[in-house]
């Protein structure tokens, strides 16, 4: 299969700038919807639009077409290229400046072979090799990315390569959305057994966490000396952050994320686990209290609006053993658990199946770049 300059056949167009002032209601007369990079995901992510006023397009070419390919040109060097292509619109729009505009220019590039050529992990790894940095942004290189050697089949095999690709990622996009449904039923299972923590309709009773529970930080246990080969995983706010070659807890440990945009984020550890400074974990139960229970209680808790915010959030035992949750039952905890242990059984058989589907799928893409598919 031949490559050819990309710069040869596409064209990368810089989105617009705007003051915050400019910005207006997606709905006014005259508007123009300008995506972001918050909108730039798997998918367009259109569940947050602004606008601005069309007089600030000043070029056609900055107004979205379906097909189009949105680049995030400007942001954490792990998300610059992170692209999504756009689907067809009901409504006026453009890109704001930290996006670009990828598009073809000649009819010898198809745009769904494009972009799915643009977001395989090969590309989208030589892309941030090469991204400008400043300060904490880096920025995409348009001159070095027009220069990558695209592979260029005829327009019926990219028509053909873009069909396999679409259908072997839809089958993971199908996944991906069960297992998110499996994620909620747990918040909905908890609320039809025990009823809305805010109104208490069934009358449980209520005790404030620091009669339940007692915490203590992970601060100073592991946090510069993590292995990331070891064999036991360790916990910090967002859940397994590193790996060590030893154990702290021989059993299940429910781990509360302490500080940061992970403040007050609920994780039971797997056995056999550490956890960083970044996280406190449950060391004593007060009064006895099923630990699955307890972890979906303190989800329905939303720590994090008790947590602390001088240079970032932060909570501690003091601040949340105020707390208020639920004590229904011990029986009943118990049987809220077994459903809740199933449930966890599916998504760990979900996510077997969506892991041999990625593999699927990186396999697919690697074949029908190097024309072997």
């Amino acid at each position: 299969m031949s490559a050819v300059r990309l710069g040869d056949h596409a064209k990368l167009i810089r989105g617009i700038t705007f003051k915050p002032v400019d910005k207006c209601d997606p709905s006014d007369e005259g508007a123009v919807v300008c995506m972001r990079t918050k909108n730039v995901q798997v998918t367009l992510d259109a569940s947050d639009l602004i606008a601005v006023p069309s007089s600030l397009v000043k070029n056609p070419e900055k107004m979205l077409s379906a097909g189009d390919i949105l680049v995030s040109s400007a942001n954490s060097w792990n998300l610059v290229g992170k692209c999504c292509q756009v689907p067809i619109l009901q409504y006026p729009s453009t890109a704001g400046g930290f996006i670009s505009i990828l598009r073809p220019k000649t009819k010898k590039l198809k745009s769904s072979y494009l972009y799915r050529w643009f977001s395989s992990d090969v590309v989208q790894r030589k892309l941030r090799s090469f991204a400008n940095q400043t300060t904490n942004i880096s920025n995409l290189d348009h001159r070095r990315t027009l220069e990558i050697q695209i592979p260029l089949p005829s327009p019926t095999e990219q028509n053909r390569i873009a069909r396999i690709l679409d259908a072997a990622d839809a089958l993971r996009a199908k996944r991906r959305e069960a297992l998110g449904q499996l994620d909620s039923l747990t918040k909905s299972i908890f609320l039809d057994m025990f009823g809305d923590p805010g109104t208490n309709p069934m009358g449980w009773k209520r005790k404030p966490l620091g009669e339940v529970i007692r915490v203590r930080s992970g601060d100073g246990l592991v946090s510069k000396d993590m292995a990331p080969d070891g064999k036991f995983p360790v916990y910090g706010g967002n859940g397994i952050s590193g790996h060590h070659d030893s154990f702290m807890f021989e059993e299940p440990t429910i781990v509360l994320g302490r500080v940061g945009v992970y403040c007050g984020a609920v994780h039971l550890t797997r056995p056999r686990a550490w956890v960083t400074d970044n996280a406190l974990y449950v060391h004593k139960f007060i009064q006895p209290v099923d630990t699955i229970y307890l972890v979906a209680a303190l989800k329905m808790a939303n720590l994090n609006q008790y947590a602390g915010r001088s240079a970032q959030p932060l909570i501690s035992g003091n601040r949340i053993y105020p707390v208020e949750i639920f004590i229904p039952p011990v029986e009943l905890q118990h049987r809220f658990a077994i459903v809740v242990e199933f449930v966890e059984q599916q998504k760990a058989s979900q996510r077997a199946h969506l892991a041999e589907l990625d593999a699927l799928f990186a396999s697919l893409q690697s074949r029908a770049f190097r024309g072997d598919l």
